[in-house]
């Protein structure tokens, strides 16, 4: 993955993200033996995504070819200026940079929504860590968007579908408050409050956090633990 500065003549400079790749082929149900290459299928997924209404960085080149090495992609999508992933943000939060109780606590529901409404369309990330949620920070409401979405696709089964991202969320933000993350879930799950439905999705991601070796927070959803 590269950065590109492209420079039009009369136009403000504009950034890209560059994928290339050469025979790194990802298999579909369409596609079982052979394959595609994977910047295919993450072009496909942008595509899909954005007919949803679920926000990503916007694709704007895609092509492949194949020759004596083989099977060559490319995938260009914009640059997301001004954004800074979740994983950048939480590590500012917990060296005393978080921003006013209330705002934070919008940026946690934007990023909630996007997450849920990405789940009841019927997606799974799988590969949902902070570093692939992008935040824009702009006020009153920020802006939230989704990359890497090369390993994104169906999967039957809501529940399923939530606690996979969601363990993988939790368990790659090893500096994310218990407290935010009992937000978090009430943001996800369209509430105003904690619920027995929202301890027991708790319950399951600690579970899951558990099997996975990650660290499972001791705290029970929306008790302090001094760390905002």
């Amino acid at each position: 993955m590269a950065l590109l500065v492209a420079e039009p003549a009369g136009a403000q400079d504009f950034r890209l993200i560059v994928k290339r790749q050469q025979n790194h082929q990802s298999r579909t149900w369409r596609h079982p033996l052979q394959g595609i290459p994977t910047v295919n299928k993450e072009y496909f997924n942008f595509r899909r995504f954005n007919a949803c209404g679920l926000a990503t960085a916007s694709p704007v080149l895609f092509a492949q070819r194949q020759d004596s090495r083989g099977r060559r992609a490319i995938l260009v999508t914009e640059y997301l200026e001004g954004y800074c992933s979740f994983d950048a943000l939480l590590k500012r939060w917990s060296v005393g940079s978080a921003p006013a109780d209330e705002y934070r606590d919008t940026i946690l529901r934007s990023i909630a929504n996007l997450i849920a409404r990405m789940h009841r369309a019927g997606f799974r990330h799988n590969c949902l860590y902070p570093k692939h949620v992008f935040v824009n920070r702009q006020r009153p409401r920020p802006d939230v968007r989704l990359i890497d979405l090369e390993k994104a696709g169906r999967a039957l089964g809501s529940s399923r579908r939530m606690i996979r991202d969601l363990d993988a969320f939790f368990r790659n933000s090893p500096c994310w408050s218990s407290s935010d993350q009992a937000r978090f879930l009430v943001h996800y799950h369209g509430e105003s409050h904690l619920t027995p439905k929202i301890e027991q999705t708790w319950r399951r991601i600690q579970r899951r956090m558990a099997r996975k070796g990650g660290p499972v927070p001791n705290l029970q959803p929306g008790s302090s633990d001094g760390d905002r």
